[in-house]
């Protein structure tokens, strides 16, 4: 979604920043912070090692068990402000349900009355071929 620059997007702004303030301002937060254990996967090699290096890193922030055979890359979406910028994959339909993870992620950056906003979403599939 994008916000064009204007009132709205330094509506948005202004609240973001009373949310932001108050949040970072309470007491329990730096009690919070001390008590976080920081992510910190080891950098990978190789493109799928890094793709499969950062579905296991939101897996295991998440509780969830990571799946015991290797998952691959099977399609990928990126979109700026909604509109698609990235794809990969294949017309090829997807295995069974439990063989599949989604992970998306989106970056907002809201920055001097405009908004814009990165998403991408990935989707693995156990391999058949092991």
């Amino acid at each position: 979604m994008s916000v064009p620059p204007g009132p709205a997007a330094q509506r948005s702004m202004a609240a973001f920043r009373r949310r932001i303030d108050t949040f970072f301002g309470d007491p329990r937060t730096a009690e919070l912070a001390a008590g976080l254990r920081p992510p910190s996967p080891r950098p990978p090699t190789t493109a799928p090692a890094a793709l499969r290096a950062q579905l296991e890193d939101v897996l295991s922030r998440l509780g969830i068990e990571p799946a015991a055979v290797t998952l691959r890359l099977r399609k990928s979406v990126t979109m700026h402000d909604g509109r698609v910028v990235a794809l990969t994959g294949d017309a090829s339909p997807l295995g069974a349900a439990q063989d599949v993870r989604v992970v998306t992620t989106t970056t907002t950056v809201l920055d001097g009355g405009r908004m814009r906003t990165e998403t991408t979403v990935l989707v693995f599939e156990r391999r058949t071929d092991q």
